[in-house]
């Protein structure tokens, strides 16, 4: 943004708040309107998010003045729509920014700003905004790839959402930070001279740790927190998509690899226009991360579909797909609520839907999870004596199918035991494999048992004698 512009837009607050003797106006205002810098809005975006609840904004041009009924509408109909049921107000909210695709980042932008200043706001409307923040904000912040936006919503619904594991995440983080620090230093600087050999033009910098996305990894796969993969991670920005493939063959040949590990997105990008190549590496014993990718693609990894702005001459069909989707919930405005969240749900969501313990913990499954996959998603050990749950304060059975949203207290038994008909329900993966472990271990239990009670009766003869 122009400095004269933003010169102009300070004056013009100034002068507003002077009229109103509202100081802490202004400056909100001000800590919004440095926040809004960071993220490369366009002018007239810029002002129509710092003035669209004053009433005000004529002075700044048509563009403007649309830009901030479009962002009034936005709030009437999903508060509207919010009295009624979810559903409402996500189909409210979507179509509302259907015409113009600015009015929904700056919404993203405004929630990650409320989120960076609730601390002081009293818990339960803390956790009602976290809860609206992960269950829509985030999504719609992924599928429109804005990366960054959508982690640190993440983090901040966690850090309120489930204050006591944020804390003990955090705290490990703060543990292994120098042992972190002294291996992406060493990592970082033989890659910087092994580019440098092969003449490549490249920077290597360390990532970021997302507090959310460890602990989701740590609940979803059941592992230890030195045992998540992206806990040391780097990302190598290079100018074109072959040197990528060059960096990774470098990166092969100086550690270890991690198979299992590489994904290639440059090839099959994510359907939010995200592409990368990821690999795993051992260094020390300890497990690495390499993100490789171009400044283009970087771009568009953190900045998502807003990204491409800046690329004036880009013609993508993929980039005209992405832009097309949002359009597209128009024509979703009919159908019941129903029928529209399915339909929504399969382009935001995918396959996944988001339910909460009692503590208002997320768990995350697949579509179609029954009451036993959210109990194995929670611990194996509760999953095996699951006998069934209270869904939203309702007692149902193990085969009850959760929607998005729901919150579940699983209900035990410490006699209980997995059911082989568990297998015909079960969805997630986790789940199925962990019946199958059980019913395993079960049954080989019950083999010795019959073939030692075999032996025995070899081992003594009808006589009362041991044959020896």
């Amino acid at each position: 943004m122009q400095k004269a512009a933003f010169k102009k837009i300070r004056i013009f607050l100034e002068d507003y708040c002077r009229d109103l003797d509202d100081i802490s106006l202004l400056s909100y205002k001000k800590g919004y309107a440095k926040f809004l810098k960071n993220y490369g809005l366009d002018e007239n975006s810029f002002v129509a998010a710092l003035l669209y609840d004053l009433d005000t904004g004529e002075k700044f041009g048509s563009d403007v003045s649309k830009l901030i009924a479009s962002l009034k509408n936005f709030n009437e109909l999903a508060s509207k729509a919010g009295k009624r049921n979810k559903e409402e107000k996500i189909r409210k909210m979507l179509i509302a920014t259907t015409q113009d695709l600015r009015v929904l980042i700056i919404k993203l932008l405004e929630m990650l700003y409320i989120m960076k200043n609730l601390d002081f706001t009293e818990d339960d409307k803390k956790i009602k905004i976290s809860k609206d923040v992960l269950e829509i904000y985030v999504p719609i912040a992924y599928r429109l790839g804005l990366s960054d936006v959508k982690w640190e919503l993440e983090d901040l619904s966690f850090k309120y959402l489930t204050p006591d594991e944020y804390s003990i995440i955090k705290r490990n983080i703060g543990m292994k930070r120098k042992e972190r620090e002294k291996i992406v230093k060493e990592f970082k600087k033989k890659l910087e001279n092994a580019l440098k050999k092969n003449k490549i033009n490249g920077e290597v910098f360390g990532r970021p740790k997302h507090f959310y996305s460890i602990y989701r990894k740590m609940m979803n796969k059941e592992k230890k927190f030195d045992d998540v993969y992206d806990l040391i991670g780097l990302r190598v920005i290079v100018e074109d998509s072959d040197n990528c493939y060059t960096v990774l063959g470098i990166v092969n040949n100086l550690w270890e690899t991690i198979p299992e590990r590489f994904k290639d997105f440059i090839i099959a990008p994510k359907d939010n226009l995200y592409q990368s190549l990821h690999a795993g590496f051992l260094y020390n014993n300890s497990p690495v991360e390499v993100q490789i990718r171009t400044r283009r693609m970087n771009d568009i990894a953190e900045e998502g579909i807003a990204a491409h702005w800046k690329y004036k001459g880009l013609k993508d069909e993929k980039f005209n797909k992405q832009l097309s989707w949002l359009r597209q919930i128009l024509s979703f405005a009919n159908e019941s609520d129903k029928e529209f969240l399915y339909k929504l749900k399969l382009d935001i969501f995918g396959d996944k839907i988001f339910c909460f313990t009692p503590k208002g913990d997320i768990i995350e499954l697949d579509d179609g999870s029954s009451v036993v996959d959210f109990a194995y998603a929670v611990h194996s050990d509760i999953g095996n004596a699951c006998t069934g749950a209270k869904v939203n304060d309702r007692f149902v059975g193990v085969r009850q199918v959760l929607k998005n949203g729901d919150e579940i207290e699983v209900l035990t038994s410490k006699s209980h035991k997995p059911s082989r008909d568990w297998l015909s329900f079960a969805k997630t993966n986790k789940a199925l494999e962990k019946i199958r472990n059980t019913l395993q271990i079960r049954q080989s239990s019950y083999n010795k048992t019959s073939a030692d009670k075999e032996d025995s009766k070899d081992f003594i003869t009808t006589d009362g004698n041991y044959n020896v």
